[in-house]
């Protein structure tokens, strides 16, 4: 294969010229001997460059010297390593995610971290893009994205020997075990880098931890050990009022275990309280998901929501992508509630087209269940019931199973007055 040596091309002049000499694209093709589509290429410029040799030729039909058709070269300099370096603490900045967040372009902002992921960047910048990015696929709910960041985080965490990251990458990989259905199995891995975190003395990441704990005793119905978890690390928060949001992030989780334990006032309280916390740390589409959760746990206990608002919620939830897949479909579960099965359904149906969690497609499909009970349709009901049923013993959830279309999520567990109060206490303080 021969190279050809190729220069810029100066189309301003390449015009003029043929201007000057009353002469069309078609009629220089000719007398060159080239395509009428490759004069025309370098007239508008969408070829920019051309081999010496038909620049030689080019000058020699319009009768001018070689270097008058020939445009100024530039030369693109490459950043350097420190104003990349410069450049990636501002990508990977609170203000910079709050901008992408609120414009709802969390999938840009991916790439643009990932573009600024080079090699020339220090491992600590690295490090930092890839929290970032671990924070990001996790929130868009992009599981293959989300491997792949977890397992660059504890990499480049390892080599700056930063032990709190790297425990935190462990306990997201552990988190997306238990999302990809191996819940017994990530619990064991996080109660195993709890022991490890207390005996190196690296608690920074243990609340974040035993969060991750807490959810996954909720949905394996271990409602006992759940709460025990969440007055753990609300007693361990208490002190540092700077991490509001774990707290506050706690007592959301925990008001799920009193709602599906019956406790739905106890459950109203605990999240009211940690919305509190969490209220000037939380982004547009967190805070769409705790309106809606709250509304849903209202209209539980026998108030009546503003539909309007669950639609505008439902719909911001949807087009953003962001879901937290441990709740319940709250936007549907409202709607049935409130006897717009028509409008729930049609909602449902957008909710499965976009879920691709296995957790999420089973919540979906027992409130498709619920849906078609509502509507006298058993025979449906049933269909999607064996269904969801099918997915949580996928997901090692055998205990969510329901023989009943009309169970609700408030009805799953048991937990005694007693529990709930001394929970209460603690989780309230």
């Amino acid at each position: 294969m021969r190279f050809e040596e190729t220069v810029a091309l100066n189309r301003e002049e390449l015009n003029k010229l043929l201007k000057e000499h009353c002469l069309t694209q078609s009629a220089l093709a000719d007398q060159m001997g080239v395509s009428r589509l490759t004069v025309g290429r370098w007239c508008t410029g969408r070829v920019r460059r051309i081999s010496l040799d038909n620049l030689k030729r080019l000058s020699g039909e319009l009768g001018c010297q070689p270097e008058l058709l020939q445009a100024e070269e530039r030369v693109a300099t490459l950043p350097s390593a420190a104003e990349r370096n410069t450049a990636a603490k501002l990508i990977v900045s609170a203000e910079t995610l709050e901008l992408f967040t609120q414009s709802g372009e969390l999938l840009k902002y991916e790439q643009l971290l990932r573009a600024m992921a080079h090699p020339v960047v220090s491992n600590s910048e690295l490090l930092d893009l890839y929290m970032m990015l671990t924070y990001v696929a996790g929130k868009r709910g992009d599981m293959s994205a989300l491997k792949n960041y977890i397992s660059q985080k504890l990499k480049y965490a390892r080599r700056c020997q930063d032990h709190d990251i790297e425990l935190e990458a462990l306990i997201n990989a552990a988190t997306y075990q238990a999302v990809q259905g191996q819940m017994r199995a990530a619990l064991r891995r996080l109660n195993q880098l709890l022991a490890q975190a207390e005996s190196l003395g690296t608690i920074h990441a243990v609340p974040a931890a035993l969060i991750n704990k807490l959810q996954i005793l909720r949905l394996l119905c271990q409602p006992r050990a759940a709460l025990a978890t969440a007055v753990r690390v609300s007693r361990m928060l208490k002190p540092q009022p700077q991490r509001g949001m774990e707290r506050g992030t706690t007592l959301r989780y925990a008001a799920m275990v009193f709602l599906e334990a019956g406790a739905a006032e106890a459950a109203s309280l605990v999240l009211a309280h940690g919305a509190g916390l969490m209220d000037s740390r939380l982004t547009p589409d967190d805070r769409n998901q705790l309106e809606l959760q709250t509304i849903g746990m209202a209209s539980l206990r026998g108030q009546l929501p503003d539909l309007e608002r669950v639609m505008a919620l439902a719909q911001s939830c949807l087009e953003s992508g962001v879901v937290d897949e441990s709740q319940p479909p709250w936007a549907c579960l409202i709607l049935r509630r409130s006897l717009q099965l028509e409008t729930a359904r049609e909602l449902l149906t957008q909710e499965l087209s976009a879920a691709s969690g296995l957790l999420r497609r089973a919540t979906l499909m027992e409130e498709q269940a619920r849906l078609a009970s509502a509507s006298g349709q058993p025979d449906k009901a049933r269909a999607s019931r064996a269904c969801a049923n099918s997915l949580y013993r996928e997901l090692g959830l055998d205990g969510r199973c329901c023989e009943s279309a009309s169970r609700e999520a408030d009805q799953i567990f048991e937990l005694s007055r007693e529990q709930v109060q001394r929970a209460l206490r603690v989780l309230l303080a």
